[in-house]
């Protein structure tokens, strides 16, 4: 299978961290081969840290525990993207999460890239730490992935609370660049992708999908950077941007698979709950 399960955390998941490894253990279990689990440590606390290394006694395979101190306080001494940051933007919560987000992916690829090479075609799953995979979503999006060129990236389904509970895929504002694409970051936060009518398990290409349970190529990581948008925009952050560069970059497309139902952790009235479990 040649696979890497790969999560970043930052120190805020103590209260469900041994919920969503059990999880984990859960698809670990119904891969066809035992695949890599890499995580990365960005929480700078050394209790939390125990807490990561207790929740991976169970993994018999290979697990590579990363620390690291990504602490975005100036993200212009971080980002040699522009000269200088807008002290209002870099103040702003959104843009701090979405360049810490972006780094430590960044980190995991450099990780990766380092043992296994840039022309590797091993499989990488992406999966943060607050979203629950059912246990057969490797096998899953790897079956859909193989089947379905030119897609690049292919996410779970995922539900999010705004409004009221809907999957995370998005669509475009109207201005288009022979796609679904602007040809660049829209000024206007993206819009949700609701989803198809009826029952419908299968795979649909949309314009943006989370980073929340993703899987694509490490060749497409080596050859495309999860990058930090610039300039930060609401509504419309790295994962976005991702998707976007994926198409213009380098043709490919993204997609969301309607029949992979991930949960979604979240706290709900003062306790955390699976989203799935939430009736709105």
């Amino acid at each position: 299978m040649n696979l890497t399960i790969a999560t970043c955390f930052g120190g805020y998941e103590s209260d469900y961290l041994q919920w969503w490894a059990g999880s984990l253990r859960d698809l670990y279990i119904c891969c066809e081969e035992p695949p890599e689990v890499l995580w990365l440590d960005n929480a700078s606390s050394p209790a939390f840290h125990a807490q990561l290394l207790d929740a991976s006694t169970w993994i018999p395979g290979y697990v590579r525990v990363l620390d690291e101190a990504l602490v975005v306080a100036n993200p212009g001494e971080l980002l040699p993207l522009r000269d200088r940051w807008d002290a209002a933007i870099a103040a702003d919560f959104t843009s701090r999460r979405d360049i810490q987000v972006s780094l430590m992916y960044q980190r995991i690829r450099n990780d990766l890239l380092d043992r296994y090479g840039p022309g590797n075609d091993r499989w990488v799953l992406l999966l943060e730490s607050d979203v629950l995979p059912p246990p057969d979503a490797a096998w899953r999006l790897i079956q859909a992935m193989e089947r379905a060129n030119p897609v690049g990236a292919l996410c779970a389904n995922i539900p999010y609370d705004t409004d009221r509970i809907r999957p995370m895929a998005w669509r475009m504002p109207a201005k288009r660049d022979n796609g679904p694409f602007a040809p660049e970051p829209p000024v206007d936060p993206v819009l949700w992708h609701e989803s198809p009518e009826g029952a419908f398990d299968g795979m649909e290409i949309v314009d943006g999908i989370p980073m929340g349970c993703t899987l694509v190529r490490l060749s497409t990581l080596a050859a495309l950077p999860i990058q930090p948008t610039w300039p930060p925009a609401r509504g419309y952050g790295f994962d976005q941007k991702f998707c976007l560069d994926l198409r213009r970059e380098l043709g490919l497309q993204c997609a969301i698979h309607w029949g992979v139902r991930a949960g979604h952790i979240k706290r709900v009235g003062g306790v955390y709950k699976d989203l799935r479990d939430v009736l709105v």
